[in-house]
């Protein structure tokens, strides 16, 4: 009876030990730098930017973990100390390179666990043939995700994006040139997605456009910028009816309704929105901060939950206001940073 008793009360400890090891390990906050050409030819670029779109759609189909926007890795890539985590909350890290010689490439990543007091690094090595380069990287998403939490299965993989699925290429060529320290889209790229781009398509194509819309809005004269501005609103409002629960469709809306002067209810309603749906989105953040004149505690809220999502629009390390987003809210960044000093 004694070791009945000693059994039952090892197992209650163990289910224990169990359950939350496994809670711990699904609220995983996860870092995916586009990877890096380690070859010349500089028109392959845009592959290190679709491979990493690729392994974080599969991780993200296939979990319950989060994911740090592009933005916040795009500032984090500028720090000049490079040991400074991506944020206070940071779980794991993936970055690495590739190469690609005619029909032949390779693919080289270094993921890192990063706990308070100690670091983890386990590197993945994979090989492809252009034609078989999606289930190569489908097959680098599942060992990766096995060495993030063991009992990651990839059930579904993503159907987008996809090598061969028109304006992929164009997409991630012109996400690699809105990462750049104030890098503008290239309009002939815009007006091609336009064309292909419609309320039905993967929101990932309508985000990037919609993106690049706002960025290239900016550049431009007083009528043309609220023409595009109209443009990229009716493309999200649209959009999100098809994709609910897409949060980055919600803040760029946000900010389309910022940058053109509309009622700061709505401003407010559609960021909430997107932070409601992603924890991590920290443009939605920044919204709620800007457009709160009423609300000192909420607002003191936002900016703690925005400094631990984005630490980069604060620290002096890295001119987050010039290069957050090109700059298109350097001003209301300027200005925040200032009063939180």
């Amino acid at each position: 009876m004694i070791v009945f008793k000693k059994t039952i009360i090892c197992y209650g400890i163990l289910c224990v030990i169990f359950y939350f090891s496994h809670s711990i390990l699904g609220a995983e906050l996860v870092g995916i730098s586009p990877l890096s050409n380690q070859r010349h030819r500089k028109q392959n670029d845009w592959l290190g930017y679709y491979i990493q779109a690729r392994i974080k759609a599969n991780l993200e189909l296939n979990s319950d973990w989060l994911f740090h926007p592009q933005s916040v890795l795009s500032l984090w890539a500028l720090r000049p100390d490079r040991s400074q985590p991506i944020s206070p909350q940071t779980t794991i890290v993936i970055e690495g390179s590739f190469q690609q010689v005619v029909e032949l490439g390779h693919i080289s990543l270094r993921v890192k666990r990063i706990t308070i007091d100690k670091e983890w690094m386990e590197s993945f090595e994979i090989s492809y043939e252009q034609d078989s380069l999606d289930r190569r990287i489908d097959l680098l998403s599942k060992q990766v995700g096995a060495w993030i939490q063991p009992d990651f299965k990839l059930k579904k993989t993503a159907p987008f994006p996809l090598q061969d699925q028109p304006g992929v290429p164009e997409l991630y060529a012109m996400s690699q040139k809105l990462s750049a320290p104030e890098g503008l889209p290239d309009i002939r790229e815009i007006l091609y997605l336009e064309e292909m781009v419609g309320k039905k398509s993967p929101y990932e194509l309508i985000c990037g456009l919609g993106e690049a819309m706002v960025a290239l809005s900016q550049s431009l004269e007083d009528r043309e910028r609220k023409s595009i501005l109209k443009k990229a609103e009716v493309l999200l409002r649209e959009a999100i009816l098809n994709h609910k629960s897409c949060s980055r469709l919600y803040s760029l809306l946000a900010e389309v309704y910022y940058l053109s002067g509309n009622y700061a209810s709505w401003i407010e309603k559609t960021a909430e929105d997107a932070v409601r749906l992603d924890p991590q989105n920290d443009l939605g953040y920044l919204l709620k901060i800007m457009i709160n004149n009423s609300d000192a505690d909420a607002r003191s809220k936002d900016v703690d939950l925005l400094k631990k999502v984005n630490p980069w629009l604060f620290t002096d390390a890295v001119d987050g206001a010039r290069f957050f987003q090109n700059g298109i809210l350097k001003e209301e960044l300027s200005r925040l940073k200032n009063e939180n000093h």
